[in-house]
């Protein structure tokens, strides 16, 4: 019997970029900018689960947002800029001999886009789901897996653009608005008691790879 591959062992390679079609509904706040300007050519070395936020309070990058409204809305940098999460991989040899491979992802923190060595296996809309999918068995034991979290904003706007109607939906200060158009946890965007930070990330428990019996 073949042991699955943890993703969660070993070291994940993350950084920043932007969106390549800004939607013209999102505004960014300068704020915001010169946190993109101080990182965007930083590689962050994580391992997993990881959530961007902790892993920027961490590096002294940004402060904790329960203390103060500034540092609170300094943290939604995060959520209006693309995150690449990147690990590589050495396949045990009987691998090879597989009819095919299965990537099994949960708690992946929300619009992303999966690719293993280039090719895309799966894009992810919801929060809440597990996803299994079949990919075809490499021709050597070198995999490169990519996780490319996208815009919380940019994806609220399209969604919006897309629906055929009002869908009303009650804000909180500091909010990112229309959170109703997205699956994600509502009290990521704010709550009676508690800061709007939107966090991204990758939280597990379950992700690995195994061969398709």
């Amino acid at each position: 019997k073949m042991e699955k591959i943890d993703l969660k062992e070993g070291p994940w390679t993350v950084w920043i970029s932007k969106s390549k079609n800004k939607h013209k509904n999102v505004e960014i706040a300068s704020i915001h900018e010169e946190f993109y300007e101080k990182i965007k050519d930083i590689q962050f070395k994580t391992t997993l689960p990881c959530c961007i936020n902790t892993l920027m309070m961490e590096k002294n990058i940004l402060k904790d947002p329960f203390e103060n409204e500034e540092n609170e809305i300094s943290h939604q940098a995060i959520c209006h800029y693309n995150w690449t999460f990147e690990k590589e991989i050495k396949l045990p040899q009987e691998y090879l001999s597989a009819s095919a491979l299965i990537l099994n992802l949960s708690g992946i923190d929300t619009i992303s886009t999966v690719r293993i060595n280039g090719e895309i296996i799966v894009k992810t809309e919801n929060y809440f789901r597990t996803f299994t999918n079949l990919f075809p068995t490499p021709k050597d034991q070198n995999l490169i897996i990519s996780i490319k979290l996208k815009s919380i904003p940019q994806y609220i706007a399209k969604q919006m653009e897309l629906s055929t109607h009002k869908i009303p939906c009650m804000e909180y200060p500091n909010g990112i608005k229309n959170r109703n158009f997205i699956r994600k946890p509502g009290c990521h965007f704010g709550w009676d008691w508690g800061p709007c930070i939107v966090p991204m990330g990758i939280y597990g428990p379950d992700l690995f790879i195994f061969p398709a019996p």
